[in-house]
Protein backbone atom coordinates (compact mmCIF):
# COMPACT_ATOMS: atom_id res chain seq x y z
CA UNK A 1 0.00 0.00 0.00
CA UNK A 2 1.01 3.62 -0.49
CA UNK A 3 1.04 5.57 2.75
CA UNK A 4 2.23 8.93 3.97
CA UNK A 5 3.26 8.99 7.63
CA UNK A 6 2.55 12.23 9.48
CA UNK A 7 5.39 13.59 11.61
CA UNK A 8 3.79 12.16 14.73
CA UNK A 9 4.52 8.59 13.60
CA UNK A 10 8.02 7.73 14.72
CA UNK A 11 10.85 6.49 12.51
CA UNK A 12 10.60 2.97 13.93
CA UNK A 13 7.00 2.69 12.72
CA UNK A 14 7.96 3.95 9.26
CA UNK A 15 10.87 1.48 9.02
CA UNK A 16 8.68 -1.46 10.08
CA UNK A 17 6.00 -0.59 7.53
CA UNK A 18 8.63 -0.34 4.81
CA UNK A 19 10.18 -3.64 5.92
CA UNK A 20 6.90 -5.49 5.31
CA UNK A 21 6.61 -4.01 1.81
CA UNK A 22 4.55 -0.84 2.17
CA UNK A 23 5.54 2.24 0.18
CA UNK A 24 5.76 4.86 2.96
CA UNK A 25 6.58 8.52 2.43
CA UNK A 26 7.55 10.14 5.74
CA UNK A 27 6.66 13.80 6.31
CA UNK A 28 9.60 13.96 8.74
CA UNK A 29 11.95 13.06 5.91
CA UNK A 30 10.52 15.10 3.04
CA UNK A 31 8.80 18.13 4.59
CA UNK A 32 9.50 18.50 8.30
CA UNK A 33 7.55 21.20 10.09
CA UNK A 34 4.79 21.68 7.51
CA UNK A 35 1.28 22.41 8.75
CA UNK A 36 -1.70 20.06 8.55
CA UNK A 37 -3.09 21.61 5.37
CA UNK A 38 0.25 21.04 3.63
CA UNK A 39 0.34 17.44 4.86
CA UNK A 40 -3.11 16.85 3.38
CA UNK A 41 -2.09 18.49 0.11
CA UNK A 42 1.01 16.30 -0.06
CA UNK A 43 -1.08 13.17 0.58
CA UNK A 44 -3.48 14.20 -2.20
CA UNK A 45 -0.68 15.06 -4.64
CA UNK A 46 1.13 11.77 -3.94
CA UNK A 47 -2.14 9.78 -3.87
CA UNK A 48 -1.30 8.21 -0.49
CA UNK A 49 -3.30 7.13 2.53
CA UNK A 50 -2.40 9.35 5.47
CA UNK A 51 -1.35 7.74 8.77
CA UNK A 52 -1.61 10.09 11.74
CA UNK A 53 -2.25 10.66 15.44
CA UNK A 54 -3.60 14.18 14.71
CA UNK A 55 -7.35 14.33 15.30
CA UNK A 56 -7.52 17.87 13.87
CA UNK A 57 -7.26 16.53 10.32
CA UNK A 58 -10.86 15.38 10.43
CA UNK A 59 -12.01 18.97 10.90
CA UNK A 60 -10.05 20.05 7.83
CA UNK A 61 -11.87 17.44 5.73
CA UNK A 62 -15.36 17.52 7.22
CA UNK A 63 -15.48 21.08 8.60
CA UNK A 64 -13.31 23.11 6.23
CA UNK A 65 -14.07 20.88 3.22
CA UNK A 66 -10.47 20.50 2.06
CA UNK A 67 -9.84 17.91 -0.61
CA UNK A 68 -9.23 14.58 1.12
CA UNK A 69 -6.43 12.16 0.27
CA UNK A 70 -7.31 8.61 -0.79
CA UNK A 71 -7.81 7.74 2.89
CA UNK A 72 -6.90 8.75 6.42
CA UNK A 73 -6.12 6.42 9.29
CA UNK A 74 -6.22 8.18 12.65
CA UNK A 75 -4.78 6.24 15.56
CA UNK A 76 -6.30 7.07 18.96
CA UNK A 77 -4.14 4.92 21.22
CA UNK A 78 -2.61 7.43 23.63
CA UNK A 79 -2.81 5.04 26.57
CA UNK A 80 -0.56 2.49 24.85
CA UNK A 81 3.11 2.16 25.74
CA UNK A 82 5.21 3.78 23.03
CA UNK A 83 7.24 0.61 22.42
CA UNK A 84 4.09 -1.22 21.26
CA UNK A 85 2.74 1.48 18.97
CA UNK A 86 4.69 0.52 15.79
CA UNK A 87 3.44 -3.07 16.05
CA UNK A 88 -0.12 -1.95 16.76
CA UNK A 89 -0.03 0.30 13.68
CA UNK A 90 1.27 -2.55 11.52
CA UNK A 91 -1.33 -4.97 12.86
CA UNK A 92 -4.15 -2.49 12.36
CA UNK A 93 -3.17 -1.93 8.74
CA UNK A 94 -2.91 -5.65 8.10
CA UNK A 95 -6.33 -6.30 9.69
CA UNK A 96 -8.26 -3.96 7.36
CA UNK A 97 -8.71 -4.10 3.63
CA UNK A 98 -10.80 -1.00 2.92
CA UNK A 99 -9.05 2.36 3.24
CA UNK A 100 -10.06 4.21 0.08
CA UNK A 101 -12.41 7.17 0.55
CA UNK A 102 -12.59 6.64 4.30
CA UNK A 103 -11.56 8.49 7.43
CA UNK A 104 -10.96 5.55 9.77
CA UNK A 105 -10.29 5.98 13.48
CA UNK A 106 -8.44 3.08 15.08
CA UNK A 107 -8.76 2.53 18.82
CA UNK A 108 -7.04 -0.03 20.99
CA UNK A 109 -10.12 -2.28 20.86
CA UNK A 110 -11.91 -1.38 17.65
CA UNK A 111 -12.40 1.22 14.97
CA UNK A 112 -14.99 3.38 13.26
CA UNK A 113 -15.16 4.69 9.72
CA UNK A 114 -16.68 7.71 8.05
CA UNK A 115 -16.78 8.16 4.30
CA UNK A 116 -15.39 11.37 2.87
CA UNK A 117 -17.96 13.85 1.55
CA UNK A 118 -18.81 13.65 -2.14
CA UNK A 119 -17.18 16.26 -4.34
Amino acid sequence: MRFIADENLNDHTVRLLRAVGHDVLSVSEVAPGVDDEQVLALAVRESRILLTFDKGLGNLIFGCHLLPPPGIILFRISDMESVGIPYFVMGSIAAQTEWQGIFRVIYKHGNRARFFPDR
